[in-house]
């Protein structure tokens, strides 16, 4: 069995230090030593899941432009647009507290904004409102907000000056209270990952490298890897191809205590889903107190990868999990071989995780982003990756980009959906797209 690493934090706020990554640090305790954890154990409760207000907001790799259309109504509606201060490499936002978070990696720097929540599906919105920025000395390229308690995750990274893989970079977390002032708390050395989420209700997080999940309760000063992280995902998913494994945009649903994500492999591509104990802690009280991932299991998909793929359903690449924890179902943004080329599309998985009709049948089930003109689809279309999910109003949105021309502007591409995940295209008034920018990176729904 491996070391159970711990993340310590040490010092005076931003005077911090970690000790150790591989099997301890702190006072010599390793990770799974709670015993000078003298926090009261209580339980708390799931909160009511926030609801969407119906907009959806991408943000660009190729222009400093963040647009942003309306989902709420009964077809998809331009609304704004606004310039950042550059352009973006990660979004993420606080459904919570309606708040934005801009990464801009070139400039070093996040930018927090105020979301305006409009009355209704004809009210007007307000353009988001700059509160503050956060400076760093290296590159920003990643950020988690927990809405819950206040906290702010990023991930800055430089460079090797001798060209090797970089293995590990620095995470800082900042108390957003004060969304207008935010305060550093600590900073710590991470594995480099480009695949991380948290489940901000249990304040865990997953971590993504190396091809294993590697889980911490982050409620304390010391983050603690719990006892059966780091979880082997290949030895899981263990089927081989010409592809690599690989877990792309992890993806965690408090509600249902589970963490998703896409397996990009060929043929061999599907969902991944690890559900974990959904104890929850109360006020005071942590994770690990509780529970642990020694009981985490593997949930299968719809996508039997087993079978050979010409006798089933079968995808080229996964990209994003997109759930809706309501229904219990996951809507998957990947790319699936169209009869003459891959291209994207959204697969919908219902909450026994088997292929629901999406916009054919089951047997048909793939939902294709595509050039409309006046309700008739031509060309196909490609993404980035990018997308997200308004469940109160059943909508999907993801981004398009031009990967022959990069001074074409992308579209948003939508789709909405039903109780039995039943999926049409969801386009603006005339039928057809709203554009975006160059090179949409990133969407999100609020």
């Amino acid at each position: 069995m491996r070391n159970q690493r711990s993340w310590c934090f040490r010092g005076s706020l931003g005077a911090t230090t970690l000790i150790s990554l591989l099997i301890v640090g702190c006072g010599g305790k390793g990770g799974d030593d709670t015993s000078d954890d003298t926090r009261p154990v209580t339980r708390g409760e799931l909160p009511t899941y926030p609801a969407e207000s119906g907009v959806a907001y991408a943000a660009h790799f190729g222009s400093d432009s963040l647009n942003w259309v309306r989902t709420d109504g009964s077809d998809l509606r331009e609304v704004g647009s606004m310039a950042l201060d550059g352009f973006t490499h990660d979004l993420d936002i606080d459904p919570v507290n309606d708040l934005l978070v801009v990464v801009h990696d070139i400039e070093r720097k996040i930018v927090l904004y105020q979301l305006d929540k409009p009355a209704g599906a004809g009210a007007p919105i307000a353009d988001p409102t700059r509160l503050s920025e956060i400076e760093f000395e290296a590159g920003v390229y990643l950020a988690k907000i927990d809405g819950y308690h206040n906290r702010l995750y990023s991930l800055t990274l430089e460079g090797s000056s001798d060209g090797s893989p970089v293995t590990e970079t620095d995470m800082w977390v900042h108390d957003i209270s004060d969304p207008t002032s935010p305060t550093l708390l600590a900073q710590a050395t991470v594995p480099t990952s480009a695949s991380w989420d948290i489940d901000p209700v249990r304040q865990l997080m997953f971590v993504y490298g190396n091809d294993d999940l590697s889980i911490f309760d982050i409620a304390a000063e010391r983050f603690r890897e719990l006892p059966g992280s780091p979880i082997s995902l290949k030895e899981w998913y263990p089927q081989e191809n010409t592809w690599g494994f690989n877990a792309r945009n992890l993806t965690v649903d408090p509600w249902n205590a589970r963490v998703y994500a896409g397996r990009p492999q060929g043929t061999l591509s599907e969902l991944i889903v690890i559900e974990y104990d959904d104890a929850i802690p109360g006020e005071g009280s942590s994770y690990s107190q509780l529970a642990d991932m020694t009981t985490a299991i593997r949930v299968d998909d719809g996508i039997d990868v087993d079978v050979d793929h010409e006798e089933r359903v079968y995808l080229l690449e996964a990209h994003t999990p997109l759930p809706d924890p309501q229904l219990g179902a996951v809507l998957l943004a990947g790319r699936a071989w169209n009869g003459t080329a891959s291209t994207d599309m959204v697969l919908p998985l219902d909450s026994d995780l088997q292929i629901g009709p999406g916009c054919d049948s089951a047997e048909n089930p793939f939902c294709w982003y595509q050039y409309f003109n006046e309700g008739s689809s031509s060309s196909y279309l490609m993404s980035e990756g990018g997308a997200c999910i308004d469940t109160t109003n059943q909508v999907v949105v993801g981004a398009t980009v031009n990967f022959e021309d990069d001074e074409s502007p992308g579209y948003f591409m939508a789709f909405s959906y039903n109780d039995s995940l039943d999926m049409t295209p969801f386009l603006s008034e005339s039928q057809g797209l709203i554009k975006a920018s160059l090179w949409p990176v990133d969407v999100v729904c609020h």
